[in-house]
């Protein structure tokens, strides 16, 4: 197992006082969301129709309901 580099207690204080500087905050937001969007624009991965729509088979359809209906829910009739 690798050894995972986590923030000494003293760094930790830091960055939360950092943080509490409106413009020392937008600076790292805006560097974590260059850094992500440098990550994505050599992906292969779409992410825009990623986690598209689920539809669920006849029978985990009639499972769920049957489930639902089962906990005294009854989510069927307020469709």
């Amino acid at each position: 197992m690798s050894y995972k580099w986590k923030p000494s207690k003293t760094a930790k204080k830091a960055f939360v006082i950092k943080m509490q500087d409106p413009t020392e905050a937008q600076a790292y937001e805006d560097r974590k969301k260059a850094k992500a969007d440098k990550r994505r624009a050599g992906s292969n991965f779409d992410y825009y129709t990623a986690g598209g729509y689920y539809v669920p088979t006849k029978y985990q359809y009639d499972a769920a309901m049957t489930i639902l209906t089962i906990e005294g829910i009854n989510f069927v009739s307020t469709l």
